[in-house]
């Protein structure tokens, strides 16, 4: 197992990570960045740069499903590549692994153990992971894992009217596939100025998408047996 020593050692390679790694080496200091894929974290694989790009493929394609994956895996490799090339422009050396604490001061990463006085810990978010829609087999995916799709749906439910929940309804609606989209809440996008929750939920209905707002979505019930001659 070989052993290094830095001064900073960053684990996650996204937005908030590459720029402390940057600038620690700008500051003259020795620094290695560690992340479990490629170059670029959640930013570059799962969030920003593959939905907007699948957007805009959308947009161009429509309804051409292959073109709109290929051109936004396209996008992410070359973003993915923007960032490798920064971070050796800059002088931080890159480790692809998952990152595990020995002790306060030291990291392993497959083979290798690095050492460093200071760390910063840019592992991002993941999706909440709710047992109720925990199906064993069933094509149930999250905000991160829809990405992943090979083929194209003929129908998609996305529970969660937010800011990610309706981005989804409209790309995959605009790339053909039947969406029904449903919240506990009675409207899309609270924060959002009303006359532009109104226009989009307009929108969606007039590009096919169907709203279910105001709806609890669960495991079916199974209907109580009344006695004779009572009343529910």
């Amino acid at each position: 197992m070989g052993s290094e020593k830095f001064d900073l050692v960053v684990i996650g390679s996204g937005p908030g990570g590459m720029r402390a790694a940057i600038q620690a080496a700008k500051a003259g200091k020795r620094v290695a960045i560690v992340d479990k894929s490629r170059a670029g974290g959640g930013c570059v694989f799962f969030g920003t740069v593959p939905s907007k790009s699948l957007r805009e493929a959308a947009l161009e394609n429509r309804p051409d499903w292959r073109a709109s994956i290929a051109r936004m895996r396209e996008v992410v490799d070359a973003e993915s590549k923007v960032v490798a090339r920064q971070l050796e422009r800059n002088g931080v050396r890159f480790f692809r692994g998952t990152a595990r604490f020995t002790s306060p001061f030291e990291v392993t990463v497959g083979s290798e153990r690095l050492s460093a006085p200071s760390f910063v810990i840019a592992t991002g978010t993941s999706p909440i992971r709710r047992p109720e829609f925990a199906l064993k087999g069933a094509p149930v995916y999250d905000s991160d894992s829809i990405l992943q799709l090979k083929t194209r749906p003929k129908k998609m439910l996305i529970v969660g009217a937010g800011v990610i929940g309706c981005e989804y309804a409209s790309i995959f609606s605009r790339l053909g596939v039947k969406v029904t989209l449903v919240d506990r809440r009675l409207e899309l996008l609270r924060a959002v100025d009303h006359e532009a929750v109104e226009a989009l939920g307009a929108e969606f209905r007039a590009s096919g998408i169907e709203l279910k707002l105001g709806a609890e979505l669960g495991p079916p019930r199974a209907q109580e047996k009344q006695p004779h001659g009572t009343r529910s």
